[in-house]
Formats: structure tokens, C-alpha cells, sequence
């Protein structure tokens, strides 16, 4: 009985990593060989550390089916280091092992051209 009580209690607690946010901001700084990204969030710098294994994607607005937007991804060239400071960017956390690190980075990529009305 004993291990049957045991054995769910140590799947639970050997799961560490779990989401934590999705956030927007302005990066600051990106130091490549800390693997740290600085962001500014509400007007207060936040410094994260990168996952090893974190995405870096651009989003670009298209038209979609029937007309509907929809975002086209695509990998940022560069990683961590194609991440200029000054970009607004969104990104998702996780929580590994008691720390928030970030597991991906979205850049928006160039607006649509609209055209004109004849």
C-alpha cells in the first residue's frame, strides 16, 4: 500500500519545469555569454536568464484564409545575439527548478505594406 502511495507522490514532485508567464517589453540588454536578456516591463528593468534550448522566432502579420490575419513564425537569425536592444518583444518563462528562465522569445517582424486607395 505504502508504495502505491508513493510512487504518484514522486511523479508529482519530479515534474519541476512549468509555465510561469507570457510577458511583453522593451529589451534593454542581451549579454550572448551570461545568456541573460534584460527587459524593461512597466518603466523597471528585469533581468532573465536564457534556457540552453530557448526559441527565437520573428512574427510577421499576414492575411490568412478568407481574409483573416494570421501570424506567419519564422526563426530569428542569431539567436539571443539577433535580439537588438530597443525591440519590443514577447516572452514566455518557465520555472525550472525554482527559477523563472526564459524558453522563447517572439520579435514582431515588419508591418504590412497597405495600399493605397486608387
Amino acid at each position: 500500500m505504502r508504495q502505491l502511495l508513493v510512487a504518484p507522490l514522486v511523479t508529482l514532485l519530479g515534474f519541476s519545469v512549468a509555465v510561469a508567464a507570457v510577458t511583453d517589453g522593451t529589451v534593454r540588454a542581451v549579454d550572448a555569454k551570461k545568456k541573460t536578456i534584460t527587459l524593461t516591463i512597466d518603466g523597471k528593468d528585469r533581468t532573465y536568464p536564457v534556457s540552453a534550448d530557448a526559441a527565437f522566432s520573428t512574427v510577421t502579420r499576414v492575411k490568412g484564409q478568407k481574409g483573416a490575419a494570421a501570424e506567419k513564425v519564422t526563426p530569428l537569425a542569431g539567436g539571443l545575439g539577433g535580439v537588438a536592444p530597443g525591440t519590443k518583444v514577447t516572452v514566455l518563462t518557465e520555472v525550472v527548478n525554482g527559477r523563472e528562465v526564459v524558453a522563447s522569445v517572439k520579435v514582431p517582424g515588419p508591418e504590412p505594406v497597405k495600399k493605397k486607395a486608387p
